[in-house]
């Protein structure tokens, strides 16, 4: 970085790597995997801050990398602000109100900023020990053996905490509030073995083994729908892109047939539904293939499925789609999905019980953030979310693989599903991003120089 840049404000990159940096991008990683301790005052807030505010720490110590992604970042965070200053004092909304939402909106970017270009400072040692922590008490959960210490320390620390299987078979929540948040998590794990393997750190069979075992964690124990869509896109995709270009058409075309003499069977053998105490993802698989074989699955059946996080994040969606200048406001983006269900045709078809859910704020970051922030917000975002995509690695057919099914899986997370203040798809935009072994390439590493 030259000296006017940083005369003008910016924060100078440092251009070695201390023994305290990489601890504190060691701490940041571990603090992503376990984000729902509730430690801070922060009300009904399920996610705490505590990585964002190391990361902020660590951004005043040592710097940023300064190039056209963290720009752009820094211009979201700057627009927030402004935003959040707007909502209180030009559309008198709560405070209170704005700056959990605020805060929401912006915990990851800001450690999406520190931690863009220093991914290879992550030891394996800490993200192996938060995977295993996540599958350890999985395990434990379902079999129904966490110790009543761990219980009653956990029960204080997690909001809406089970020690066993949930009802209705939903599955486990691990260290989280629910079994959809703890998938999202393991499917963080994952993310880390694909970047490892990509970069040649981590042996094929080890990250194989480890990814699979990860899978039936999810498909078994954690038995989250969403959980189960993310790992098949993140594994399946890496897979996918790993073959060469003959392999990928008949791997295609296998897979086309078997759906197809899947279907057929189906169908000429008929089709029963699986019991109401059967694991969610087999009820939710087996409506699927009923309403497919009777040739009656529509639309709003999917919708459906995908429960409250699905209907708001659509909704939110929809009403962008309208193309609000200022959006709702930060903080009253459920006056729009309210709005937007009670209006939208198709939504309307759907068999949602909304007043059962006291939030109905679109769940994904990238719907919640338009919703509130208009047509100006989804500017900015989209210049961020185009930025990181345009650093995707595309140098070898392994780089491709690895880019492809990180992005695509972090852009579902952000898109559809949430908590918007989950780090766990910014983290996963930069390992599609960066080499995650020190040394490797010199055009991944901080630079002194302006982006």
């Amino acid at each position: 970085m030259t000296r006017s840049a940083i005369a003008a404000g910016a924060l100078p990159v440092a251009t070695t790597r201390s023994a305290g940096e990489q601890f504190l991008t060691n701490c940041i990683i571990i603090l992503s995997f376990f984000p729902f301790f509730r430690i801070l005052p922060l009300g009904d807030a399920e996610t705490q801050p505590l990585a964002a505010m190391a990361a902020l720490v660590g951004i005043l110590i040592y710097g940023f990398r300064w190039d056209f992604v963290s720009r752009a970042s820094l211009a979201l965070i700057f627009f927030g602000l402004a935003f959040a200053l707007l909502a209180v004092l030009g559309m008198n909304i709560s405070a209170t109100s704005v700056g959990l939402q605020t805060a929401a909106f912006l915990a990851p970017i800001i450690l999406f900023v520190y931690i863009w270009g220093r991914l290879d400072q992550v030891q394996p040692a800490s993200v192996f020990f938060c995977g295993a922590a996540y599958l350890t008490l999985g395990t434990l959960q379902y079999l129904g053996k966490v110790p009543s210490f761990l219980h009653d320390l956990l029960g204080r620390l997690i909001g809406r905490y089970e020690e066993g299987l949930l009802t209705l078979g939903r599955g486990v929540v691990m260290f989280t509030p629910e079994p959809a948040y703890a998938a999202k998590i393991l499917a963080l794990f994952v993310a880390f073995c694909v970047a490892w393997h990509r970069d040649r750190r981590l042996p094929t069979l080890v990250f194989w083994m480890l990814s699979l075992v990860t899978l039936a964690i999810v498909v078994l124990v954690n038995r989250s729908v969403i959980g189960i869509v993310l790992m098949m896109t993140l594994l399946g995709l890496y897979a996918f892109f790993l073959l060469s270009g003959r392999a990928r058409v008949l791997l295609a075309a296998a897979l086309a047939v078997g759906l197809v003499v899947s279907f057929q069977m189906a169908r000429n053998r008929g089709f029963e539904t699986v019991s109401a105490d059967a694991p969610r993802n087999l009820q939710v698989a087996s409506l699927v293939m009923a309403r497919a074989v009777e040739g009656d699955l529509r639309l709003t059946d999917v919708l459906r499925l995908g429960s409250a996080r699905l209907m708001t994040s659509l909704a939110g969606f929809e009403y962008t789609a309208s193309l609000p200048l200022l959006g709702t406001g930060l903080g009253r983006g459920e006056t729009a999905v309210r709005r937007v269900l009670d209006n939208d045709p198709l939504l309307n078809l759907v068999d949602f019980e909304r007043n059962r859910f006291g939030n109905l704020k679109p769940h994904g970051w990238l719907p919640a953030w338009t919703t509130e922030t208009g047509i100006l917000g989804l500017a900015v975002g989209a210049t961020l979310l185009l930025a990181v995509l345009g650093r995707a690695r595309t140098a070898s057919r392994r780089d491709l693989a690895a880019s492809v099914a990180l992005w695509s899986t972090a852009f579902l997370i952000v898109g559809l599903t949430g908590p918007h203040s989950l780090p766990v798809p910014w983290l996963m935009f930069g390992l599609a991003s960066h080499r995650v072994a020190a040394g490797t390439s010199s055009a991944d590493r901080l630079s002194g120089q302006n982006g």
